[in-house]
């Protein structure tokens, strides 16, 4: 069931590997490159790597260079003059070399120089002679000798550029006369020079140049074994051997004697097959191209390691010229078009034209050969003439999805898991061991003759015994498919898809299952690994580690800043266990609902810290599903892949390069350009203000993982954040201000080695407007304002003066007048004023009046409290006590406002008490409110709309002195008893003494008192006055507790208490309204 879901293939870029192994040889990535992408023709006859990083190329007409980015062609230097220039331009470039100091020489056309930049930073030709007849010829030979002296092979001559550039001609012989050099090739202390007679070419004469003494001398050479054009040369120990065309190699040392090698000789057997175009030695190494095979890598004795052709992704066999680059990718100088190898990635490929036609789902080395389970068959791998092939055994016949090779009694057997069934492999054909849809096979640590079977609902065990395959299913329940076994040499344990991890003890097969405390997807494989004594568990919510109790998971630790587990978009797909030192991970990341990553790696474990790292394999992300990972040799991995294998070598990995440099090789102003190299150039200023749109184009020089780079820039002066990483290479700054600017890049490749940060810095002026001497004009033009407004100011002033003194007189006489004027009305003023307040403060004797003394309190018998603070002089606040026989009257009242308005009412409040207790002689509080509303809507009621709205509250309680029955009613204003500390609340009715919408009769309450019962009747001014810490009202509950801690004080005690409190509570805030507060204590 579900095994259609292994046959999905996602899209993987073709990509080429390195191996080092003897037998089986990944493919190289690659690239080629044509005439449709460097505009020229398309023989390449030389090339080589300038110290930019910049690759270059000679062809028919031109010199290209290419930074992996953008193609150039290199022009020729405009200083010389017109004919020469004519002479130079469009001739053949035959040969390219590097010296050692990095300066690039060009053998052309009757010409030779060299490659340097200009003022503006841009590389161009510029020749050191120029023949104007024809006996320099077309250059084919450079070469550099110990004391960085190059020599120039010409037709008829022999040059030497030595320091300073300077070119001398060496004196050649007489008989050389109608002789012309046909090749050349250099030993540790001279050149060998093979020269041909004009008119008839097979007849030869060979010279040699000494670079010590620099004088030519003559070779003797055996008649039958002449080179006739050497293709290239090799030193090893103290001789030279010497590649000719013929096919044969030669040797000469140190006395000049020459000597074709034995045919028995193992290099001359190689040569005598393959016709050299090019021979480079590279350390212990020959790169041999040639007209018709492509290239071949060879050693010393002839061995072909490796072949590059048509079934490389060459598109053509014909090689002029070859090099490796700085980073030892390998660059092919062809008859039609260059072709570019990264043969130093540590990662090479084996897919469809190496014969891997479908996915590979397992890897088997223990048979001794590499046994690959794909999904049509098992195939097998073969190594002829340098190239690694591999085969359909046509063995299984049918899908097979894992192969295992296992000892058993001393002897080797190879297992597969098929479609159909499992088989044993036996001497190229298959052998039925059991019908069963099966998963993948493990032998039992402890009982090697035993085979675990992971089926797709439980586990089977094929047990050899008498020489066959005994077959029996474990009697365990299991529902999910079981793709992989692991063991700690203790325990079996394997992922149950859909479920969890699955325990079995191998001792006594007992069996336990531990799900996970998520659920996960019913699709969902888990895949188990021992690593380092513990079991890592992978699953579609990450990566966990099964607890030593094997009850429980824990989360993976977060590395490098990773989170591995718990997290929904991270899904284990494979776990491999490499020799205790890294265990592999293959996982998927969720981008979005239809889209996600695969990313392969590994995790290192030491000193209890884990590290990720991918390495090289970042060049796989999403190459595609991995499903078996191998360890092949001490340093190489096979990864099998939905389409093909990939190769990993840890020792190329370790050579990779992690630093390289990263040129600014543009720089744009308004969009035309100004520099190139900015490092190289020379004639660079500061940038007017008007072309301050500034562009800068950049490249990595390296072509790891074929050039494939990404960039992050920032402009220092303009911003300090880096840009994201991104592939452009160019990147614009519009309208900058003038100030000092550092552009800076990085660039990291696909390995995720960065280079070393480029920078360049620069000046925007300012605008002319702007300039420090304009600011000195704009000063002196201020002062000059300044200095002529203020005279015509002072010109202005004493006219004015003049007029001012006029009118000050005229103005002065008035005021004088204005001033005896407002003097009479200020005392006018005063007098009123005093009138006023002696008014309101008769009127306050006038109030005090109708406010009974306490003397006059205690005279009908109470023992009062009276607190009372008008906000002004005169209050709207009062209290009222009066005795009608045996019962005493008494109230607090608050009129409508405060001051004179309040006094007035109170007066109209006075009265109407008065009139309803002595001529109305009401006997109960409530009656004489009902009456007092009467009188105060009568006394404040007008004819028109400007009735006042005036009125009061009040409580007001009758004691009667014989029964002890306190009889009270309030508009608005309530009565508060204490008794023993108890604190008694009698309400008001919510409407005041005045005009009321909804008026009704006021309710009378009776309350029975006690001797020592304090009565307390209050205003609002007390509990609305604002104060304390925060500034804000007292409030009735600060006030009870008030009322409360004054009760247990004596009644004549209880003034200091309120008015301190008071006091203290205000602080230096106003007074925000009348304060009236009457206390009486009820004798024994």
């Amino acid at each position: 069931m579900f095994r259609f879901l292994l046959f999905i293939s996602l899209f993987l870029s073709k990509l080429f590997v390195f191996s080092q192994g003897k037998e089986v040889q990944g493919s190289y990535r690659g690239a080629y490159y044509s005439i449709k992408d460097f505009g020229s023709s398309n023989q390449i006859w030389t090339g080589t790597q300038g110290p930019d990083g910049t690759v270059l190329f000679g062809n028919d007409q031109e010199i290209l260079g290419f930074n992996g980015v953008k193609w150039t062609k290199i022009p020729t230097n405009l200083k010389l003059d017109s004919p020469t220039e004519k002479k130079v331009h469009k001739t053949k470039v035959s040969k390219l070399l590097t010296a050692s100091d990095g300066t690039v020489y060009v053998g052309r056309e009757n010409n030779f120089g060299y490659l340097a930049f200009d003022a503006l930073g841009k590389m161009v030709y510029t020749p050191l002679h120029v023949d104007t007849g024809d006996r320099v010829g077309q250059i084919w030979s450079m070469f550099e000798d110990e004391t960085q002296t190059i020599w120039v092979i010409g037709k008829n001559s022999i040059f030497t550029i030595g320091p300073k550039k300077k070119v001398t001609e060496l004196k050649m012989p007489n008989k050389l006369a109608t002789y012309t050099c046909k090749t050349a090739g250099k030993t540790a202390t001279g050149i060998v020079l093979i020269y041909s007679a004009e008119q008839a070419e097979k007849k030869r004469l060979y010279g040699f140049v000494n670079f010590n003494t620099r004088q030519f001398e003559w070779i003797q050479i055996n008649e039958a074994e002449k080179p006739t054009n050497i293709r290239g040369f090799a030193t090893t120990g103290n001789q030279t051997l010497l590649f000719d065309y013929s096919k044969n190699v030669f040797q000469i040392d140190h006395t000049k004697t020459l000597r074709k090698l034995a045919e028995s000789h193992p290099l001359q057997h190689f040569f005598s097959e393959h016709q050299p175009s090019v021979v480079k030695q590279y350390k212990n190494q020959l790169y041999v191209g040639t007209e018709t095979q492509g290239v071949f890598l060879i050693d010393l004795n002839g061995k072909i390691l490796r072949r590059f052709d048509l079934d490389e992704g060459m598109q053509n066999n014909n090689v002029f010229d070859l090099f490796l680059d700085q980073s030892n990718n390998l660059w092919l100088n062809l008859d039609e078009g260059i072709h570019f190898f990264e043969t130093s990635s540590p990662i090479t490929t084996i897919g469809k034209p190496q014969g891997i036609t479908a996915s590979v789902q397992a890897i088997d080395f223990e048979s001794g050969e590499p046994i690959l389970a794909l999904n049509t068959d098992l195939f097998l791998a073969k190594n002829t003439g340098g190239r690694t092939q591999f085969y359909n055994s046509e063995s299984i016949q049918e899908t097979t999805f894992d192969v295992k090779t296992v000892v058993i009694d001393q002897q080797k057997r190879t297992l597969v898991i098929g479609y159909e069934g499992i088989y044993e492999y036996v001497a190229g054909k298959k052998k039925n061991v059991v019908r069963e849809y099966a998963w993948t096979i493990f032998q039992n640590p402890i009982q090697k003759n035993q085979i675990f079977v992971g089926l797709e609902a439980g586990i089977g065990l094929l047990t050899w015994k008498n020489n066959a395959w005994d077959y029996t299913l474990l009697p365990i329940e299991i529902e999910g498919d079981i793709i992989h076994f692991t063991s700690d040499g203790t325990h079996l344990y394997f992922g149950i898809k859909g479920k969890g991890l699955g325990i079995i003890t191998l001792k006594n097969l007992h069996y336990k299952q531990l799900n996970f405390p998520k659920k996960l997807d019913q699709n969902s494989h888990v895949y188990a690994e021992v690593f380092q004594n513990r079991v890592y568990v992978g699953s579609n919510y990450g990566l966990f580690i099964l607890n030593t109790n094997h009850a429980s998971f824990t989360a993976f630790p977060r590395v490098n800043n990773t989170q591995f587990s718990e997290k929904k978009e991270i899904q284990v797909h494979r776990l491999y266990n490499d020799q205790e030192q890294k265990l592999w991970l293959v996982y998927y990341i969720e981008k979005s609902k239809d889209e996600f990553e695969i990313e392969t790696g590994w995790f290192s474990h030491s000193n209890n810290t884990w590290s990720w790292n991918q390495g090289a394999l970042k060049t796989i992300q999403n190459g595609g599903i991995l499903f078996a990972i191998q360890r092949y040799k001490p340093n190489e991995i096979w990864l099998g892949s939905d389409n093909g294998l990939y190769l990993l070598n840890e020792y190329a990995q370790q050579q990779l390069p992690k630093k390289f440099a990263v040129v600014i090789d543009g720089l744009w102003l308004n969009r035309r350009p100004a520099l190139h190299h900015v490092h190289r150039a020379t004639a660079f200023s500061a940038i007017d203000y008007s072309q301050n749109a500034v562009d800068f184009s950049f490249y990595a020089a390296t072509f790891q993982t074929g050039g494939s780079m990404q960039y992050r820039y920032r402009l220092k002066g303009f911003t300090d954040e880096w840009s994201e990483w991104s592939t452009n290479t160019r990147v614009n700054f519009p309208k900058l201000f003038e100030g000092n600017y550092t552009f800076e890049v990085q660039a990291q490749s696909a390995f995720g080695f960065e280079g070393t940060t480029a920078r360049f810095s620069f000046q925007i002026l300012p605008p002319w407007y702007r300039t420090w001497w304009m600011y000195l004009i704009y000063i002196g033009l201020l002062i000059v304002l300044i200095l002529v407004i203020n005279r015509l100011s002072i010109q202005r002033v004493k006219r004015l003066n003049t007029r001012l003194e006029k009118i000050v007189r005229e103005r002065t006489h008035e005021i004088a007048a204005q001033n005896e004027q407002l003097e009479a009305q200020k005392t006018e003023i005063s007098q009123k004023s005093k009138d006023i307040v002696d008014s309101i403060n008769y009127a306050k004797r006038i109030q005090n009046t109708i406010l009974p003394s306490a003397d006059e309190i205690r005279s009908i018998g109470m023992q009062p409290l009276v607190f009372f603070q008008p906000k002004d002089i005169v209050s709207g606040d009062f209290y009222w006590i009066q005795r009608q026989e045996n019962s005493i009257y008494f109230s607090v009242i608050d009129c409508t406002g405060h001051g004179v308005p309040g006094a007035l009412v109170s007066i109209v409040g006075y009265n109407g008490l008065m009139r309803m207790l002595t001529e109305k002689r009401l006997p109960f509080p409530n009656e004489i409110l009902d009456g007092l509303r009467e009188i105060v809507v009568d006394s404040f009621h007008g004819k028109g709309q400007n009735d006042l709205k005036d009125g009061m509250d009040l409580s007001l309680c009758r004691l009667d002195l014989d029964s002890k029955i306190l009889y009270f009613s309030g508009a608005y204003n309530g009565c508060i008893v204490i008794r023993a500390g108890e604190l008694i609340e009698l309400k008001a009715d919510k409407q005041p003494i005045g005009q009321f919408e909804n008026a009704f009769p006021f309710t009378l309450q009776q309350f029975a008192v006690q001797a020592n019962d304090t009565i307390y009747l209050f205003t609002d001014g007390y509990v609305d006055q604002f104060g304390g810490e925060k500034g804000k009202k007292l409030k009735s509950t600060g006030f009870k507790a008030l009322l409360l801690q004054a009760s247990e004080l004596p009644i004549d005690e209880q003034h200091a208490l309120f008015s301190s409190f008071f006091t203290h509570w205000k602080g230096n805030l106003e007074q925000v309204d009348d304060v009236c507060i009457l206390g009486v204590r009820i004798s024994e």
